[in-house]
């Protein structure tokens, strides 16, 4: 684990010393002993928990097959509020995997934070228009049935909220794995290929 460690820090867009806090995610007894054991002998100084790691699963819980990307997310939060790199292993499919979250240096430009929530906020603009929409339309189009179009333009409003509360995530989810790869990162589900 300790050469893992030093080619992280050699290979990596971030020095092992810049390193300020250790996570852990779905680690059983071995592993951990190994990224504590890794995290000594490489001279590391980690803020957190016991040896300088904080165990994930003991401040969440177990939550399953997307503990890797709640992980993720909290560490990335993390970092992304200025806390400094973090460390953060993972187990997947019988094998630790290490990532660092960081800011974004000058070298890699990424999409800033709440970029895809300003998006939402024109769909929101879109949904709370549309009875109002309807009700304008009432009025030139036939003034004696305005109650029809404004309850369509209501009904309009509700399906396109479901349809933006399904589409939404999808739309985030694509722009965050695209910057992911475009940096020359990878999944937590992408295999590693030998």
């Amino acid at each position: 684990m300790a050469a893992d460690l030093r080619q992280l820090g050699d290979a990596g867009a971030v020095e092992l010393a810049k390193l300020r806090m250790g996570w852990t995610c779905g680690l059983g007894k071995p592993e951990k002993y190994a990224l504590t054991q890794g995290i000594t002998d490489c001279g590391l100084a980690l803020k957190g928990g016991a040896n300088g790691l904080i165990n994930l699963d003991d401040c969440i819980g177990p939550v399953g097959p997307i503990s890797p990307w709640i992980s993720l997310a909290l560490v990335a939060e993390l970092a992304s509020y200025g806390q400094g790199a973090q460390l953060i292993a993972l187990h997947e499919a019988n094998t630790v995997r290490l990532a660092v979250a960081a800011l974004a240096g000058t070298s890699v430009a990424l999409e800033a934070p709440g970029e895809a929530s300003r998006n939402l906020g024109a769909a929101a603009v879109l949904v709370c228009m549309s009875p109002w929409v309807a009700a304008l339309l009432a009025a030139i189009v036939n003034p004696a049935n305005a109650f029809f179009w404004i309850l369509g333009g209501i009904g309009a409003a509700g399906l396109l909220a479901i349809l933006l509360m399904f589409i939404h995530p999808l739309i985030v989810q694509t722009r965050v794995e695209r910057d992911i790869q475009d940096a020359g990162g990878r999944m937590p589900t992408d295999a590693i290929e030998a």
